[in-house]
């Protein structure tokens, strides 16, 4: 009877538990976002202007000074539907017109919208050159534009507008603030601007230090050659002379930059383009003589002088007086461990001979195993003391008669053995 209740109530609680999970049941996970933000580079007062491809590396710039310098004579460029705008002396389109300069002109691939002015104007003119700014922030992407466009509601033109349609390469907008007035000026290309933090570096590293010219690759098909000497020019004189055709020809004094030359860096400073010697060139593009480049003038003991935008072909005194010590320094390992290593191969060519002579001691006898063990023979050795002293001739003939077998051995350093039964009779030359 208890058996039968006992298994009465295991049946019950097992059909209680098959209805309790045999039931569906609909279950929600809670959700959070995680925002993720990749760290962007930091900038290296080593490096001047780069371009990046992933664009939130730009923001790296924020915060760093940039000096523009001054500007001449600009050239007004057209507004977005072509008109020529030709009504400013000062570099500032007319309100009424949003200014996009053309590829050619003074403004090409620098245009700025200022807020203060309502207006897009080329922000290279004889006020705003000659002064510094700082980088307030960049934006990119049609999200940052369009909320810097709401916090800028203020301007007449679109901001959009003027990112979308004037450049079709435009990517991003430069905030910069003009120190000295406050002005916040919008810029989609810095490239006419110097980054003081790395003009700042320059001159540290290179200002009152010397150079030596190591060579500089000239960039023809083969990329292989180089020069021992290069052609520079000095600006400060200009040298008229004739061609075979009568004309005048302008060049500025040639200098000559030999191998292993040394070259005092004066100044880093900056250099105004100009091509005295082009004139087609300055009617073509006004705006080259515009641009100011950093350049850095060096000058030698006979009092010659040239400036270069880059160093290539150039190197520190210091670091190349380091480089010819660790070169030294690694020649020096090179033969030391060069004798070593003929100490070594002397030492077991040694033990080698010696492990031979004691051989041929013993085989020979102490007089003939001395001779063989030294490469030398003798009339009356046989054979196998021959051979075993020479080594085993290149050629050799054979003759056997009533009186025995006559056997010739040729060696290819001019000498020939002869043998009589086993026996050398005779050594020739």
């Amino acid at each position: 009877m208890k058996s039968r209740i006992s298994l009465l109530l295991f049946l019950i609680s097992l059909f209680n538990s098959f209805l309790l999970y045999s039931q569906i049941t609909i279950t929600e996970i809670q959700k959070s976002e995680e925002r993720i933000v990749l760290k962007p580079e930091s900038y290296d007062s080593l490096n001047n202007w780069q371009s990046f491809e992933r664009l939130g590396d730009y923001k790296q710039y924020i915060g760093l000074k940039i000096y523009l310098p001054p500007f001449e004579n600009p050239v007004i460029g057209s507004n977005v539907k072509g008109d020529a705008i030709r009504d400013s002396n000062e570099g500032f389109a007319n309100e009424n017109r949003l200014n996009v300069t053309n590829e050619e002109g003074v403004y090409s691939k620098h245009c700025m919208l200022s807020s203060k002015r309502h207006l897009c104007n080329g922000i290279v003119n004889s006020k705003t050159g000659n002064k510094y700014y700082t980088i307030l922030n960049v934006v990119y992407g049609e999200k940052g534009i369009d909320s810097l466009q709401k916090m800028n509601s203020e301007l007449r033109y679109s901001i959009k507008e003027f990112y979308l349609k004037t450049y079709e390469d435009v990517k991003m907008l430069f905030i910069i603030k003009n120190d000295s007035t406050g002005d916040t000026i919008y810029c989609n290309n810095t490239q006419r601007f110097i980054l003081v933090p790395y003009f700042v570096k320059q001159k540290q590293l290179f200002q009152n230090n010397y150079f030596i010219y190591i060579k500089d690759p000239i960039y023809y098909w083969d990329y292989s050659f180089l020069k021992d000497s290069i052609e520079k020019f000095d600006n400060r004189y200009i040298e008229k002379y004739e061609d075979d055709n009568g004309n005048e020809i302008s060049s500025y004094k040639k200098v000559i930059v030999r191998l292993g030359s040394k070259w005092l860096c004066t100044e880093v400073t900056l250099f105004k383009n100009t091509l005295y010697w082009e004139p087609y060139l300055n009617k073509l593009l006004p705006d080259i003589n515009s641009f100011y480049d950093i350049i850095y003038i060096l000058k030698n003991d006979k009092g010659e002088q040239f400036t270069l935008s880059y160093l290539d072909g150039f190197i520190l005194e210091q670091d190349y007086l380091k480089i010819k010590m660790n070169k030294k320094l690694q020649s020096q390992q090179l033969n030391t461990k060069r004798k070593q290593e003929e100490l070594i191969k002397e030492e077991n060519k040694r033990k080698a001979f010696e492990r031979n002579r004691t051989e041929c001691i013993n085989k020979f006898g102490q007089q003939n195993g001395e001779l063989i063990a030294n490469s030398k023979v003798k009339i009356g050795m046989t054979t196998e003391m021959c051979k075993a002293a020479w080594g085993i001739p290149f050629w050799t003939s054979k003759t056997t008669t009533e009186n025995g077998t006559n056997e010739d051995w040729y060696y290819g350093f001019g000498y020939s053995l002869h043998f009589v039964n086993s026996n050398l009779i005779r050594i020739e030359e």
